[in-house]
């Protein structure tokens, strides 16, 4: 009898045993249920042609930035979190000689964005320099998604999308696109906006804010817009945006030209990668679920560089280089172009104080010759010009095209008084 007690104590004692195993099972699996989602976003902007680490204008190797090498980076990137989205803040089919495949097949851009897999691309300034039949042309090409928010048809029609989802282990991520609304002032006396009405940025990430609701977990602007407004201009910066519209996660900024690793305006955090491709700005969200529902716990921003800590930069992917090569023969090849031959002498005296470029503080024959250009094919009564290379030259003997495009880098536009 007393064994048997013993045996029910035993049973009673291994089944309690055990019932205690289950229950602690069971918070192991909610916990399991609750676990935080991280999301990846990385953003270029202002890379201007630099498909590869080359420079046309001079015909010579520049690898301080480049798609090829930003794609070493994502790719780093994407395999340490898969659930990472691609985009690009504008100004991409301008700059570096990338222009002289406009007219061609294929543009050196659109294959590399292909080949990286950008999920969305919003379109800059310079993307409208060649009017609107070019920009068709050349942005057909790319297969993700083209966003350009604030700007309509006369018809009152979006020109493109103001925003796209993209979605990532269930988190669903709404890209806004936005361009700076200068581009009016800059394509002013072009036709290259014909037919298209410029909007003001912030009331139209509002309205696609609205739009938004309910569709997505969180949402991001991509604007081809610096951090400050402009020339003083309201609504030209993403601060405004960010003030006005608390409801964005994070912003990609782009426009300026300017590093921003990290700037937090009322509560939205905007990041901007310099130019060139030098680098690739980084969003993380970090995403956890509280009462079933997903919630962002976390978010932060920095800006990766193509130039390492200890001096060197990062390498090109090597696939995508190859990728490229034809197109990088091609614009080496026009580079090289011979259009003219300089006989006397040259047109750029030596520097009387080093350091101190003679070009910029005094008048000079290259300067006569860029002026009796613009004069010709202008005709202006006046014309002004800057020649905004430090070590500008042209020396007797033939003259390439990439002589003329190291010489006089950037043109801007007409003045009237």
């Amino acid at each position: 009898m007393q064994k048997m007690k013993w045996k029910n104590y035993l049973c009673y004692f291994v089944i309690f045993i055990l019932l205690g195993t289950a229950v602690t099972v069971k918070p192991s699996i909610s916990k399991a249920e609750e676990s935080d989602v991280n999301i990846t976003l990385l953003g270029t902007a202002d890379i201007h042609g630099r498909f590869m680490p080359w420079d046309y204008a001079l015909d010579g190797a520049n690898t301080s930035g480049s798609l090829t090498q930003l794609y070493t980076v994502i790719k780093k990137v994407r395999q340490e979190n898969p659930n990472t989205i691609l985009v690009d803040a504008g100004d991409t089919i301008q700059g570096n000689s990338v222009e002289l495949f406009n007219d061609q097949p294929q543009s050196p851009m659109m294959v590399a964005m292909n080949a990286m897999e950008y999920d969305a691309w919003a379109f800059g300034n310079h993307e409208f320099n060649f009017g609107l039949d070019t920009l068709k042309k050349v942005s057909e090409q790319y297969k993700g998604k083209t966003l350009a928010g604030n700007i309509y048809k006369e018809n009152g029609e979006r020109f493109l999308p103001a925003y796209t989802i993209v979605e990532k282990d269930g988190i669903k991520v709404g890209i806004i696109g936005m361009n700076t609304p200068m581009i009016s002032d800059f394509e002013k006396g072009t036709d290259h906006l014909d037919g298209l009405v410029v909007k003001n940025p912030v009331e139209e990430t509002k309205k696609a804010i609205k739009e938004l609701e309910g569709k997505v977990d969180v949402m991001v602007g991509v604007m081809h817009m610096g951090l400050e407004n402009e020339n003083g201009i309201p609504g030209t910066g993403v601060q405004d945006i960010a003030n006005a519209c608390p409801e964005l996660s994070a912003i990609f900024a782009a426009h300026m030209h300017k590093l921003v690793k990290k700037e937090v305006v009322n509560g939205v955090i905007i990041t901007e990668p310099d130019k060139y491709g030098t680098h690739i700005s980084r969003i993380d969200l970090t995403f956890t679920k509280q009462d079933g529902k997903l919630v962002l716990k976390d978010k932060t921003a920095t800006a990766i560089p193509v130039k390492n800590t200890d001096g060197t930069t990062v390498v090109s992917d090597p696939t995508l280089e190859d990728t490229l090569t034809p197109f990088h023969e091609y614009a080496r090849g026009d580079a090289n172009v011979v259009v003219a031959q300089l006989k006397g002498r040259n047109l750029v005296p030596e520097n009387e104080i080093k350091g101190i470029p003679s070009v910029q503080i005094q008048e000079t024959p290259l300067s006569d010759f860029f002026h009796e250009v613009m004069l010709y094919y202008s005709k202006a009564d006046v014309v002004a010009h800057q020649i905004d290379n430090d070590n500008a030259r042209l020396d007797v003997g033939p003259i390439k095209k990439k002589d003329i495009a190291y010489n006089y880098q950037y043109a801007l536009g007409e003045i009237t008084v």
